[in-house]
């Protein structure tokens, strides 16, 4: 299964939103100061050396602008329903920080918070376009996606781990996505791996149904692929 509840989704966001706190450091930090000041200020010159020091610099919020979460899932086409569940996950996670929910989003750090939204497709070819999308914009501390694993396995996971962008998949479960040998640094995901579920699958028919054998049906994805090895 690739579908969790907007619950999920409130937990995911959160997570990313403490990954984007724990870069951005001291709230009171204006980090487009920081940057460009001669370093008479001791909080602006240690940030200033922090981000010339990281191989991918850092993602600079200046005063009244706004903290710009991007989300990279399926909200077109016959799968719709399961990426726009997710991203009404997000919003509600943002319309939360405020501690109600009334309809407006709270702050983090002291900013606004603001969404790059774009579509996944359930493919290679989706994820491919949503990630370059959201990698082009610098303003982007964080993705939430993908929806299928098609659209993240050696596409929108390697894409935005090369720009040092963290994207965390509510609903991927491609086992390939964290191999040894095919895992993206800035990838992570809260959903289960297909190996758990296939043989939580097989366990279930051997022991209680008696089955001795079965067939797959399989549709070339890479979410099949993984689901039925």
């Amino acid at each position: 299964m690739r579908n969790n509840s907007s619950l999920g989704k409130l937990v995911l966001l959160l997570l990313v939103f403490a990954l984007v706190a724990a870069a951005c450091g001291d709230d009171s930090t204006d980090t487009t100061t920081a940057a460009t000041t001669g370093g008479g200020d001791d909080g602006g010159s240690a940030a200033e050396a922090a981000c010339d020091a990281d191989p991918f610099g850092c993602v600079e919020v200046g005063d009244g602008e706004a903290i710009t979460i991007g989300t990279l899932l399926v909200i077109s086409g016959p799968n719709a329903s399961l990426g726009q569940d997710s991203q009404n996950g997000v919003v509600m996670a943002a319309d939360k920080l405020d501690g109600t929910f009334d309809g407006t989003n709270g702050e983090l750090l002291g900013r606004a918070i603001a969404f790059n939204h774009q579509d996944d497709g359930c493919s290679a070819e989706g994820g491919q376009a949503g990630a370059q999308a959201l990698a082009a914009d610098p303003s982007t501390v964080g993705v939430v996606g993908t929806s299928c694993s098609s659209a993240a396995l050696g596409v929108a996971d390697t894409i935005l781990s090369d720009q040092g962008i963290a994207i965390i998949s509510p609903s991927n479960t491609g086992p390939a996505l964290t191999e040894a040998d095919q895992h993206q640094d800035f990838y992570l995901r809260t959903a289960h791996n297909d190996k758990l579920q296939g043989a939580a699958v097989a366990k279930f028919a051997y022991n209680e149904l008696g089955a001795r054998s079965a067939a797959t049906i399989h549709d070339g994805s890479p979410y099949a692929d993984g689901l039925q090895a």
